[in-house]
């Protein structure tokens, strides 16, 4: 368990600096630290109503089960980004007027 724990920080900062750099490069020059914000803001909202969603069912149906439900969401979350990163390399954006 300790070595796991050792790699949550080196996985934090890869995946922040992932988002960030995705975040900018989806918004427009003039909207890039609007993302920024949304981002942060997003991130925060998961953090804390997925804590509060993982407890509650962590007691209704158990570790073995929350890891599992935990497991496919996370399965779902990437085909999501798949699906929209492919839709958004088959159809540019108009440009902002």
């Amino acid at each position: 368990m300790l070595a796991v724990s050792l790699l949550q920080g080196p996985a934090f900062g890869l995946y922040w600096i992932s988002a960030v750099t995705y975040a900018s490069e989806l918004a427009p020059d003039e909207l890039r630290s609007t993302a920024q914000g949304l981002l942060a803001a997003t991130t925060s909202l998961a953090g804390m109503s997925g804590a509060a969603v993982s407890g509650l069912l962590f007691d209704y149906i158990g570790p073995r089960r929350l890891f599992m439900v935990l497991g496919a969401c996370c399965l779902a979350a990437l085909f999501l980004l798949w699906a929209g990163r492919t839709a958004v390399r088959r159809s540019p954006l108009p440009p902002l007027a």
